[in-house]
């Protein structure tokens, strides 16, 4: 038997600034932002001497304390847990759709190792803050040792996280890892990742966060729902391995609309503050409220979709002329900061050409974010959602009015 050398991959986090909602359509937006926390997984595979019906998958993810073990029957194309003492959807069906196109022409692997860890940042850290007498600081946050255990809320049992797309992280990474430690060519990686997140949730979502984890920050569409029709029917109902092996590698390798319109780059002088708010809210349940509400509503404009649509348009187009300007000194971003946006958008006397610029389209977006904001707000109320509660909107106004900021979302 011999084994590879390990290899880890990375996939960063998101954050979707402009396009909430509307981009589960695919002739709308989404502005996504990659961050700089990601979730990472190590791959070892064994080969042995001769083929293998058989392989045994053992996956460790050691801040959740868990590990667990599978089987993979090639010539049936599914995978058994073997007594694992809890399930995980994402990991199981990764490992599926993933082995069923990558073992195609491999028959020697008969052990597969994979680690998964994730920074700290994808879950809140209130909890281990408070446990170390700690005030809950961004620097004290920061001090942290790395992989710290994943918090858990006592009362519902579930994993405090911060919508930073742990899942779809997870899934990229794992896919990421297994492409490489197969010597798979980087170009299937995002289909491959869509197809086994959505595999995975039981449904065609977004796509965004997958998206990110792969390109990082863009302009995004999203595919159509009926490219993985056929294939998620497949997957999901008894069929003939070879028939689904087929099936996946003409999607796999298949060019999908959609996706990355246009490559995007965090403005230098701007910078992404997250709030620790211990849980995010239920967004797959949201996004259908969201949608049933849009549906109800009489055929021509629909009042906030439409101009919420048209916002987000030009916050892409104002975001894409901030990126193609000269970068500022520290010192000129400092005055810009401490300005009034009344004066970003008029300009003073002192200031340089790319100064006055910057200024003025740094006022036309926190102009445009406000107004999503206002679309938004009255949308969700209409579709019986909380997109923005009004304590939401309270701290939101607050952090508005503060030297400097933006936009508060």
């Amino acid at each position: 038997m011999t084994t590879s050398s390990s290899i880890t991959v990375s996939a960063p986090g998101k954050i979707l600034l402009a396009g909430g909602y509307l981009v589960l359509e695919p002739m709308n937006v989404g502005l996504v932002i990659a961050v700089d926390k990601r979730v990472f997984t190590t791959a070892k595979i064994s080969r042995a001497e001769d083929s293998a019906n058989m392989v045994q998958i053992q996956v460790d993810s050691p801040q959740f304390g868990q590990s667990w073990k599978y089987t993979y029957n090639r010539e049936e194309g599914i995978i058994a847990e073997s007594m694992n003492a809890s399930s995980n959807e994402f990991i199981e069906k990764t490992l599926r759709v993933s082995l069923l196109y990558l073992l195609e022409n491999d028959p020697s692997v008969d052990f597969i190792h994979l680690t998964i860890q994730a920074d700290n940042d994808f879950y809140s850290l209130v909890t281990h803050l408070k446990e170390r007498n700690l005030p809950i600081t961004l620097q004290n946050a920061l001090s942290l040792p790395i992989f710290l255990p994943a918090t858990v809320d006592q009362t519902s049992g579930k994993v405090c996280k911060s919508g930073l797309g742990s899942s779809a992280c997870l899934v990229t990474s794992m896919v990421g890892a297994l492409c490489h430690a197969f010597q798979k060519p980087d170009a299937i990686l995002y289909n491959l990742a869509q197809i086994s997140h959505c595999y995975a949730q039981g449904k065609v979502g977004s796509g965004f966060d997958v998206s990110a984890a792969c390109h990082g920050s863009h302009v995004y569409q999203r595919f159509p729902e009926t490219t993985l029709h056929e294939l998620l029917s497949t997957l999901e109902t008894p069929s003939s391995v070879d028939h689904a092996k087929s099936l996946l590698k003409n999607v796999v390798e298949s060019i999908w609309p959609g996706g990355v319109i246009k490559p995007l780059t965090m403005c230098g002088f701007l910078q992404v503050i997250m709030a620790d708010v211990s849980g995010g809210s239920e967004s797959p349940s949201m996004a259908r409220s969201v949608l049933a509400w849009k549906q109800k509503q009489q055929k021509g404009r629909i009042s906030h979709w439409d101009d919420l649509a048209e916002a987000n348009q030009e916050i892409v187009r104002v975001w894409q002329q901030l990126m193609e300007l000269p970068s500022l000194s520290k010192d000129e971003v400092t005055q810009l900061a401490n300005c009034s946006p009344e004066t970003w958008s008029d300009g003073s006397n002192n200031w340089t050409e790319v100064q006055k610029k910057t200024g003025s389209l740094t006022a036309e977006l926190r102009r445009l974010f406000l107004e999503t904001r206002r679309h938004l707000k009255p949308m969700g109320e209409g579709a019986g959602v909380p997109i923005e509660p009004d304590e939401q909107t309270a701290l939101a106004d607050a952090t508005s009015a503060v030297p400097g900021v933006v936009a508060a979302l």
